[in-house]
């Protein structure tokens, strides 16, 4: 697997909605998850037939929602093993003795 740096989390599309979530890393480096939603629902709230919001998040707290990210998906090592195995991110393992 190559970096990314954008994910599409979710997407739905029918005749009458469209919804999308996505997260993504701009180009200053801050985490951004944005949303954006279409339709008539759409229209009947907001009084316009399209709805965009964002949550932008500084590049220097990456790291901590990486590491709590972390803390909150696994329990173990091998969980995290597993995890990068079925992902295809390249990582290394080390035991000792």
């Amino acid at each position: 697997m190559d970096p990314i740096n954008e994910i599409q989390i979710t997407l739905t599309d029918s005749d009458s909605a469209f919804s999308s979530i996505s997260a993504r890393i701009d180009d200053e480096g801050c985490l951004r998850m944005e949303g954006q939603d279409m339709g008539e629902a759409v229209e009947n709230i907001w009084s316009h037939d399209d709805h965009e919001y964002c949550v932008s998040v500084d590049g220097s707290f990456k790291d901590t929602i990486l590491l709590l990210l972390v803390k909150d998906r696994f329990k173990t090592v091998q969980e995290f093993r597993r995890w990068l195995a079925l992902t295809h991110i390249p990582g290394q393992f080390y035991s000792w003795p």
